[in-house]
């Protein structure tokens, strides 16, 4: 069994054996330990995504305010100089 200590895969080295109260212990402790390693690997993951997209978006936004910025500016322009 593979991530199992061998103490709680029943291959217990010595001649004593653990009881209920120490299992417990030790598998909330390797719980815990997951649970911690987990949390650093999604913040590592949401922190790279949050970046990207934020590259993306602005990237878009900046295609955006190129690309469409001179059409508004111009109808704007159109309807004002109408106007007058």
């Amino acid at each position: 069994m593979s991530g199992v200590s061998p103490s709680l895969s029943g291959l217990s080295v010595g001649p004593e054996t653990q009881t209920v109260k120490e299992v417990f212990k030790q598998m909330g402790k390797q719980t815990i330990s997951t649970g911690k390693n987990f949390m650093i690997v999604g913040a590592i993951y949401a922190g790279s995504e949050c970046a990207i997209e934020s590259v993306t978006f602005f990237s878009f936004f900046l295609i955006i305010l190129i690309f469409f910025f001179p059409l508004i500016f111009n109808s704007i322009l159109h309807l004002v100089s109408s106007k007058t």
